[in-house]
């Protein structure tokens, strides 16, 4: 990789580059004892390799490299984690094809995460068939962001069922997010039985705040009670959020029904 990057470089004339050749320096003259008399630093040793890496991100942090340099990594490089430190380097220089040809490099070595990111760029670049055939080879591999994309895109294409069974197998493997945006697209679509059964799901999982988020968006709707009767369940599941408590400030009975106010508790004296 090293000489392939070199190939980019602009070399220096000759006279630059040996600049004392066929002259004296006087150093012929030197003795070898001096060596031995050199003051030794009292203070902290600066390495050369520190120095020149310092020097380096000082004098060529605007400059990118050429494009023999991005070839050599495509060509060279073989560990993901190297390759997708690599590929952010160019996409934070705006070096798109040089990111994506990495990306695709590291997705080749297995690496599922270079596969996601893949997905992702197609997706933003309108190529939703080809961001869902890379989004199924990382959620194949495990990666459960590519389920929850996969399932948001089954649902905006009318797959619900296909939607539904990506978002199970995404809480399957630890992450309740899918079911809880569905459950909010199919509230935004009218569907409120749907989404309220994807919510209990999200609940069930462990994701309480699924219905909170539900009843908030039917408040907003106007839905008073509606909201209420979500916030209750949200309530039975442990969810007690400050908006809960601003509708039963005294709180809930054993059956869910609002406790009433404290009465006064009469004296032994009958006062």
């Amino acid at each position: 990789m090293t000489r392939s990057r070199s190939l980019g470089k602009v070399r220096p004339p000759r006279s630059a580059r040996h600049p004392y050749r066929g002259r004296s320096t006087g150093l012929e003259h030197c003795s070898t004892e001096a060596s031995t008399t050199v003051p030794q630093p009292t203070g902290g040793v600066l390495r050369l390799a520190d120095y020149l890496e310092q020097h380096g991100r000082s004098t060529r942090r605007g400059q990118c490299p050429p494009a023999t340099f991005w070839h050599a990594a495509h060509t060279h490089l073989t560990h993901p984690d190297d390759l997708n430190n690599l590929t952010q380097a160019a996409l934070d220089r705006h070096r798109l094809q040089c990111g994506h040809h990495l990306l695709q490099r590291a997705s080749d070595l297995g690496d599922t995460d270079a596969l996601y990111r893949l997905a992702v760029m197609r997706e933003r670049a309108g190529d939703r068939d080809g961001a869902e055939a890379f989004y199924r080879q990382a959620a194949d591999h495990g990666h459960t962001y590519a389920l929850y994309h996969l399932a948001v895109m089954r649902e905006e294409a009318g797959d619900r069922e296909g939607a539904e069974d990506l978002a199970r197998q995404a809480a399957d493997h630890g992450d309740t997010h899918a079911l809880v945006h569905l459950a909010e697209m199919r509230e935004h679509a009218g569907d409120r039985d749907g989404a309220e059964d994807l919510a209990r799901q999200a609940a069930d999982l462990g994701h309480t705040d699924a219905l909170v988020r539900l009843a908030v968006m039917r408040e907003v709707a106007g839905d008073r009670d509606g909201a209420e009767g979500l916030h209750q369940q949200a309530a039975n599941y442990g969810e007690a959020r400050r908006v809960i408590a601003e509708l039963w400030p005294y709180g809930l009975d054993p059956d869910g029904t609002p406790t009433s106010p404290l009465q006064p508790s009469l004296s032994v004296e009958g006062r």
